[in-house]
Order: structure tokens, then C-alpha cells, then sequence
């Protein structure tokens, strides 16, 4: 269950703050970066923050770590907010392959970890998965993941012209494979080193299914997906999930996704 807090607005050092994402603490004293539809035009779309929760209640059901989420009242406003912990830090573009490659050669859970959040990017249409969208903390000695940053997942901005086009007519296609696979570093290591059978174990333990969709419907706030456009984005999701799942269980799939999204040839 994801909770509903009031907080107030904070100031976290580690963490920039722009007009949609502020720093926010509770009555606990925990912290949280707070993200808001921003109140302009130019600022975060209300359905970003549904993307958020919504990708947030399924990868949370597929064991994907991140860090703990809630519904955030602040200055009036519904946020959706992620714990803020100064040991979990974006990594650096230019450190990425280093750290994720170090987290992985150290622990098999991070690797399944990586993997796994690749494939939810895939089933949730998610075309923002950058190094800096990934924290790293180290605990006794070694690197930990931590997945975040979901806005642009599902419907992205939910406008008609642009993100409802990924759950329109063509849109379940192998062909868009490669658009919900985008951190080149993350592929490179995972499609480098995963078997066939690493990709279908990952696959058969993602909650990819109505019962979750319909959780996550009832936690996200109406202001931020209205029930008709929850249910066009449900009428696309199941069956582009049975779509991944037939490419899965095919012959040689991590050979095919390599192809698509030119991920490095296994050593």
C-alpha cells in the first residue's frame, strides 16, 4: 500500500529543486523529493504523476528496489514523493559503466536486478531510463541499485499528439522495442551477459497482470488519470504484455533483442 502523507517543504542539499520537484519532509522526519504537475503549462503533466505511481505499484510487485513512495500533501498540493536518503546519489554519466558494471560483477541479485528493471522499462513503456535515473549507495563495501524516475513511462504526458501515440493503432510492435530501452550502458552490460533463460525467469516473475493494473487504478488519484483514459491505457497494456511474452517464450529472444536494440553480442 502506498500511504498518503502531509509534509512540508524542505530543503534536501543533495537534491536540485526546480518549479514541479521539491524536497519535503514528514512528521517523521523522513525526507522525500517531491514531484508536482509544477502549476504552468511548461511544468510536470498530472499524468506524469500517474505514470510515476503506476510504474511504481507494479515494479514494487516484481521486487524492483526503489526507494519508498508515497502520495505527498504539500502546499496545497498532491505530489507524488520518493524517499530521499544521502547515501543514495544519482551516478554520473560518465561513471555509469563503471558502477553498474562493479554492482553487477559483485552480486547476482543486481544483475537480475538490472535485468528486470529493463524489462519492466519494456512492458511499461518507459523512454527516460538514463544513468542519472539510477542511484547508487554502497553498503558494507559493496554497490547497491536503487530504480527511479518513472514520469515518462506508460502515456508520458498524456496529450493526444504525443505520449497517448504509444498506445495507439501500430503501437504493438517489435519495432518499438527500442524506444523503452534506452540507457546504452544498462543494455550493453545486461544483453552482454544474460542467457535465454536469465530473460525468461526474469520475465515469468513480473506481476504483469489486471489484478495489479486495477491496484494501481485504485491508488492513483482521479485528478491525475481520468477512469476513461485508465482504461484505454489497460486495453493497450494486456495485450502488449502478451505480445512480450510470445516474443519471450520464441526461440533465441535475447538474440532478437539485441538486434532491436543493438545491444552488445555476448561474449
Amino acid at each position: 500500500m502506498i500511504p498518503r502523507l502531509a509534509v512540508q517543504a524542505a530543503e534536501i542539499p543533495w537534491l536540485p529543486t526546480k518549479e514541479d520537484a521539491i524536497g519535503a519532509r514528514d512528521a517523521a522526519g523522513r525526507l522525500y523529493y517531491a514531484k508536482t504537475d509544477g502549476g504552468s503549462p511548461a511544468g510536470r503533466t498530472p499524468s506524469a504523476l500517474a505514470n510515476e505511481l503506476t510504474y511504481h505499484v507494479v515494479a514494487a510487485a516484481s521486487g524492483l528496489p526503489m526507494p519508498a513512495g508515497a502520495l505527498l500533501e504539500v502546499d496545497g498540493r498532491l505530489a507524488w514523493g520518493s524517499e530521499a536518503l544521502p547515501r543514495r546519489l544519482g551516478i554520473p554519466r560518465e561513471e555509469a559503466a563503471q558502477v553498474l558494471a562493479e554492482a553487477c560483477a559483485a552480486s547476482r541479485q543486481e544483475f537480475e536486478n538490472l535485468g528486470r528493471a529493463l524489462l519492466l522499462d519494456l512492458a511499461l513503456l518507459n523512454s527516460d531510463r538514463r544513468p542519472w535515473n539510477i542511484l547508487a549507495s554502497r553498503e558494507a563495501g559493496q554497490v547497491r541499485l536503487w530504480y527511479i524516475d518513472h514520469g515518462k513511462s506508460l502515456v508520458a504526458d498524456g496529450l493526444e499528439d504525443c505520449g497517448l501515440r504509444r498506445i495507439g493503432p501500430g503501437a504493438l510492435s517489435d519495432a518499438r522495442f527500442g524506444a523503452y530501452l534506452t540507457c546504452a550502458e544498462a543494455n550493453r552490460l545486461f544483453l552482454g551477459r544474460a542467457t535465454d533463460q536469465d530473460l525468461r525467469s526474469l520475465w515469468a516473475g513480473l506481476s504483469l497482470d489486471r489484478k495489479t493494473l486495477e491496484l494501481a487504478r485504485v491508488l492513483c488519484p482521479a485528478e491525475w488519470r481520468p477512469a476513461a483514459l485508465q482504461q484505454r491505457l489497460q486495453d493497450f497494456l494486456l495485450p502488449w504484455w502478451a505480445h512480450l511474452a510470445g516474443w519471450v517464450s520464441r526461440s533465441a529472444p535475447l538474440q532478437r533483442l539485441r538486434e532491436l536494440v543493438g545491444g552488445a553480442p555476448r561474449p
